[in-house]
């Protein structure tokens, strides 16, 4: 039988790693221990380990979070062959065990951590101008793919959202710019991930180059150049580029979701790009725009703690006990 002072088991699965954690009365995630999922055959063996590791404690309930869709019993992972559903669960956990199971895309865990974040775990990147609070704050993570995910402060309840935006198409003002960078190769119709993703890095510099690109994406990012800079090289242009649109998709997704308390950006393309001699060209453009008439703009943060989402699920774990 499970008690209200049990901890919660925090999980959150990516693609890659899996992180695990132990929560008590929604206080900072303790216990913390990484994963390589390489070596294990699914998603349960992980948290199999991690229990026996800890000594296998009561638990309260289990906010798991993971790189892929929930689906009608349970959730399962885009990129490999792992499925988590209640019935498996309650296999893994101790016969007692009668507490809350919760499954969550991981950028809804990312989505809560915007409500719990400490300055440690993110950077201040702009201070936004004219917006009031409503409550309402949103990330954005750009890596593999591109996705978000919108929180809500209703008193003391929060909820977060899941919001698909790789699909979405670029925004309007950066198509001619596209265009002539690209000497028309660049297709109106294509979806912002595939320019600004991980693999759009790439994608984007073979169009400016004219040529399929030997570079990786790192290597095209670490060939940046400061913002104002003139250059022929394709890889620095496409970092420039990508700064500028990221700055306006920023723009308009903050008329979609009016997050007045914040707007947070994710994933390894953001802090790449941010990290790069080009980054201070998304905030210059952030900041232009915002500049614009009738045009409020949030506070802008760049989450830098992979640790992040696991501040997230143990904030959702106080909203489900």
């Amino acid at each position: 039988m499970t008690t209200t002072t049990d901890p919660f088991l925090l999980c959150d699965m990516g693609g890659t790693n899996c992180r695990l954690a132990l929560s008590v009365g929604g206080g900072a995630p303790q216990g913390i221990r990484s994963f390589r999922n390489d070596d294990f055959d699914s998603g349960y063996a992980v948290i199999d380990a991690y229990l026996d590791g800890i000594g296998r404690p009561a638990l309260g309930g289990v906010t798991l979070a993971m790189a892929g869709p929930v689906i009608a019993d349970g959730i399962r992972l885009t990129n490999r062959d792992w499925k988590i559903t209640h019935s498996g669960m309650a296999k893994v956990l101790s016969a007692d065990f009668d507490g809350p199971v919760v499954f969550i895309n991981d950028l809804m865990a990312l989505g809560y951590a915007t409500c719990a974040v400490t300055e440690a775990q993110c950077r201040p990147l702009h201070p936004g101008s004219g917006i009031a609070s409503n409550g309402q704050s949103f990330v954005l993570a750009c890596g593999t793919g591109i996705n978000g995910s919108m929180a809500v402060r209703l008193g003391p309840h929060i909820t977060a959202a899941e919001c698909d935006l790789g699909h979405i198409t670029v925004p309007g003002p950066m198509l001619a710019k596209l265009a002539v960078e690209t000497q028309g190769r660049f297709d109106p119709a294509s979806c912002i991930e595939e320019v600004l993703s991980g693999r759009g890095v790439a994608q984007l510099c073979s169009l400016i180059a004219g040529e399929q690109t030997a570079l990786t994406p790192p290597q095209i990012v670490a060939r940046a150049v400061a913002p104002g800079t003139e250059t022929d090289d394709p890889a620095a242009r496409t970092v420039a580029l990508q700064a500028e649109l990221a700055a306006w998709f920023i723009h308009s997704l903050t008329f979609a979701y009016r997050p007045a308390d914040g707007f947070y950006l994710g994933g390894s393309v953001f802090r790449a790009l941010l990290d790069s001699a080009a980054g201070p060209g998304l905030i210059a453009t952030y900041d232009a725009l915002s500049s614009r008439p009738f045009t409020d703009h949030p506070a802008l943060h760049l989450i830098t703690d992979d640790l992040a989402p696991l501040s997230g699920l143990s904030l959702l774990s106080t909203q489900v006990r």
